[in-house]
């Protein structure tokens, strides 16, 4: 009985990278990506015993302009399923989260910001009429056997985006990273606006002094914010340190 000997598939290391912002000008959480085709998110390879924070940070840089800190950027999950593929090669992919601390400027064509929202379970990402709806599941085998992609986004950048909403919203109640969208300071309405979207809330359903009351362990008021209209001026908070 002879031995049957198989060549085994290629194997590809790669990062994607879900980078988080907030525009103040429409008090919405949004994510960057990229035209490719369909949308994507960002991607770059990892290069043999290479940084992978390292590579993110440069990445973000390239496409936004913004060099952030390495505490902005965290790991969110590793994808392994053997039927991921792209372009022949089995892809396993490190995905991480990045925090930009300042709404960007688009530096090139062929990207784009999108809108994170929710309606009944679902989370979805919306630019204009483009709705991309994430599945409810995260389960990857359970993705790839029922086949449940959004055909609008690359292979299977839908299950990481609704894995890094979910990742974020059960942070929020004991370490909301998220909020470094909104720089070092932040009023409680832009914090409340952070969080309604992940808690699939509208901002009017967050009670100000309750979210006030019951994240007193999480902010650290740091005084007034500079007056710009009549009326009482809102508090500045900030994160407090681990």
């Amino acid at each position: 009985m002879s031995n049957i000997q198989t060549t085994p598939m290629p194997v590809k290391l790669d990062l994607v990278n879900v980078i988080w912002c907030y525009e103040r000008k429409t008090a919405s959480v949004k994510i960057l990506l990229l035209k490719d085709n369909g949308w994507t998110l960002p991607k770059t390879e990892l290069l043999t015993e290479g940084d992978a924070p390292k590579a993110i940070i440069q990445l973000t840089e390239k496409l936004t302009g913004q060099k952030v800190a390495r505490e902005n950027v965290e790991q969110l999950y590793t994808l392994t399923h053997p039927e991921r593929q792209i372009d022949g090669e089995r892809t396993i992919t490190l995905a991480y989260m990045t925090y930009l601390p300042e709404f960007p400027e688009l530096s090139r064509k062929g990207m784009d910001f999108f809108t994170l929202e929710s309606a009944a379970e679902d989370y979805y990402f919306k630019k204009d009429d483009e709705r991309l709806t994430l599945p409810r599941t995260t389960n990857e085998s359970k993705y790839h056997q029922y086949g449940l992609s959004e055909q609008a986004l690359f292979l299977d950048d839908d299950l990481i985006l609704q894995r890094a909403c979910l990742q974020v919203k059960k942070s929020l109640h004991c370490r909301p990273e998220i909020l470094k969208i909104l720089g070092p300071v932040f009023t409680l309405r832009e914090a409340r606006s952070v969080y309604a979207p992940f808690l699939m809330l509208h901002l009017n359903q967050i009670d100000n002094s309750n979210f006030k009351k019951t994240h007193q362990k999480l902010f650290e008021d740091v005084g007034q914010a500079m007056q710009k209209s009549p009326g009482r001026p809102a508090r500045l908070y900030r994160l407090r340190d681990n």
